[in-house]
């Protein structure tokens, strides 16, 4: 006797034949699923056949332990971006119990598209052109601190007044080190670099180092940084933003995956927290995201195509800080020699 199991509706039927080393034949499609698109409220489509009698069907979604799964994908069960969703299949062969497990990554984007957003631009700086931007952010005196990375020239982290391309004060990293991301917490300027999984701690004001910390076990890399409150803000490259506090910096507290309408967004670079949102560079690419920062939603984008063009010989767009007292955005990139300060109209 064939005993088959149906589990959710979902699109078409298609099943493939999977079997362990002990020569066990299941069939089950939860692989059709692996990296498919969903949103919220589509339905799944779960089917497993055995000719063995099948005494029961649980599932873990990201870890968490399920009896049973809906019909539908909810938000109570699913996250925005990739979740892994498990399949344990218990059933009998020759009186005794036995179990085999597949799995599948499903990846959960917003249910509204992604709005343009409309700027102008309203001025102009200098940028010292010999600065390969990865930090950029305004400090609360109102001059601007840059950390550089590059494989041919030594790292900086820098401080300037707006506009004037001669540096305030200026630190040079150890040869080994690629700078990358930088924030300022209170008094304090928190400096991320890209493969080494090493953080640094200097005073804001002079520039002297404090300390220097590991990145959580789960980052791999550092690039873009900003702060909320008390937490920074991490991206490392991937689809991935991480919030660690900064009492305890070993771990991250949560992170949220960046998904638009039809895409998830990868190669999330340089950051910067701006009234609710975060504001993202992303690598290579000629637009800034505004992203929700409770849960990942893209729900804005800002093409600054006209803007780049101007430096695609130089490098990429790369560089966000926020002027609160005149609530604008200056913008540069890598190696450009101009900062543009843009309102945006929303």
């Amino acid at each position: 006797m064939k005993y088959k199991f149906l589990g959710i509706l979902f699109l078409t039927l298609i099943i493939i034949s999977c079997s362990n080393d002990n020569g066990i034949n299941i069939n089950s499609n939860i692989h059709t699923l692996n990296n498919k698109l969903f949103h919220y409220g589509d339905s799944l489509n779960l089917i497993v056949e055995s000719k063995y009698q099948i005494d029961s069907i649980t599932y873990q979604i990201n870890n968490s332990n399920r009896k049973s799964i809906k019909k539908i994908i909810a938000q109570s069960d699913f996250d925005y971006g990739p979740n892994i969703l498990k399949q344990n299949i218990y059933f009998n062969k020759n009186n005794k119990q036995r179990k085999t497990s597949y799995s599948a990554e499903l990846v959960i984007l917003s249910d509204t598209k992604e709005k343009a957003i409309e700027y102008e631009i309203i001025n102009k700086f200098k940028h010292n052109e010999s600065l390969f931007t990865q930090g950029f952010f305004v400090t609360t005196n109102g001059n601007i601190i840059e950390s550089t990375g590059s494989k041919n020239r030594t790292s900086q982290l820098v401080e300037y007044q707006l506009g004037n391309i001669d540096f305030e004060k200026n630190i040079e990293l150890s040869a080994n080190l690629f700078g990358e991301g930088a924030t300022e917490i209170d008094d304090k300027i928190y400096l991320l670099t890209w493969k080494s999984r090493k953080g640094f701690i200097y005073d804001k004001k002079s520039f002297e180092l404090i300390t220097e910390f590991t990145y959580p076990s789960q980052i791999f890399e550092g690039w873009g940084l900003t702060s909320l409150n008390n937490e920074l803000v991490l991206s490392d490259g991937t689809d991935k933003i991480y919030f660690i506090e900064i009492n305890n910096l070993s771990n991250y507290k949560r992170k949220i995956s960046v998904v638009g309408y039809n895409k998830l967004y990868k190669n999330i670079n340089e950051l910067e927290y701006i009234n609710g949102f975060i504001y993202a560079n992303v690598w290579q690419e000629d637009i800034i995201l505004k992203i929700n920062a409770k849960n990942g939603i893209v729900e804005g984008i800002l093409d600054l195509k006209k803007i780049s063009d101007l430096y695609s010989k130089n490098g990429v767009l790369n560089g966000i800080a926020f002027k609160p007292k005149s609530n604008t955005i200056l913008v540069t990139g890598k190696f450009w020699s101009e900062i543009f300060e843009i309102k945006l109209k929303e």
